[in-house]
């Protein structure tokens, strides 16, 4: 059983109950057993409205803001769906023994100016010495990825961030931090905070490698993760 803390969160109830279905395999199974069709269906309707909105837009005798306010809409629910599917889903990893940096610098320059095209500073921490170890480089660049790209929107304009890592107890960690982010009582949380499921799949790939994912916000916002170095095979 993996473990996990969320303090200080009372709303945004559907990503919680994900976040913890994360640790519980038994349970995840059996919300496979019962989104599984539903999913499906949800996908083939989804490729139903991509062909239609090609059609229109192919049929459109010029491009207007409507179409890409539309084009962005699709892109969200299906994302939203994609990731849904992959947190109840079973995970299997490739697993690579490397340096951690080769993924967190790699992404480094793409995160950076994202956080600063919302005007917001990204301050990322590496380890004074190599931390390398298990992990799967495109689950956890998927993650990271969508963790990234929700916290860019969510967290106010001006507002710093922090990301470190290292290898410490046979573990890799990593932690981010905002301070002062408005976030300061739960009853702030809202479903709306955390609709992109960015959270709970981080959560779920985490757990995937053997790991946990722990979460504050009663003072600013803070998630914390660890996972062993020696991850087993799938």
């Amino acid at each position: 059983m993996h473990s996990l803390m969320i303090e200080g969160m009372a709303a945004a109830d559907l990503s919680t109950s994900l976040i913890r279905l994360t640790g519980e395999p038994e349970r995840a199974a059996s919300l496979h057993g019962i989104l599984g069709e539903y999913c499906h269906s949800c996908r083939n309707i989804l490729n139903s409205i991509r062909l239609c909105l090609y059609l229109l837009q192919k049929g459109a005798k010029s491009p207007s803001e409507s179409w890409a306010a539309l084009e962005g809409d699709y892109k969200a629910l299906e994302r939203l769906v994609d990731r849904l599917q992959l947190i109840y889903k079973p995970m299997v990893l490739t697993t690579v023994r490397m340096p951690l940096a080769l993924l967190i610098e790699g992404r480094r320059l793409d995160w950076t100016e994202r956080m600063a095209a919302r005007g917001r500073h990204l301050e990322i921490i590496p380890p004074d010495e190599s931390a390398v170890g298990d992990y799967d480089p495109v689950r956890l660049e998927q993650g990271l990825d969508a963790f990234v790209d929700w916290r860019t929107g969510a967290g106010p304009v001006g507002q710093s961030a922090r990301l470190r890592w290292w290898a410490g107890e046979g573990q890799f960690h990593i932690d981010w931090e905002e301070t002062d982010t408005g976030w300061r009582a739960s009853t702030e949380l809202n479903e709306e905070q955390f609709e992109t499921l960015a959270l709970p799949f981080l959560a779920r790939v985490i757990a995937a490698h053997g790991g946990s994912l722990d979460l504050s916000v009663r003072q600013g916002f803070h998630v914390s993760m660890r996972w062993p170095l020696d991850v087993p095979t799938s």
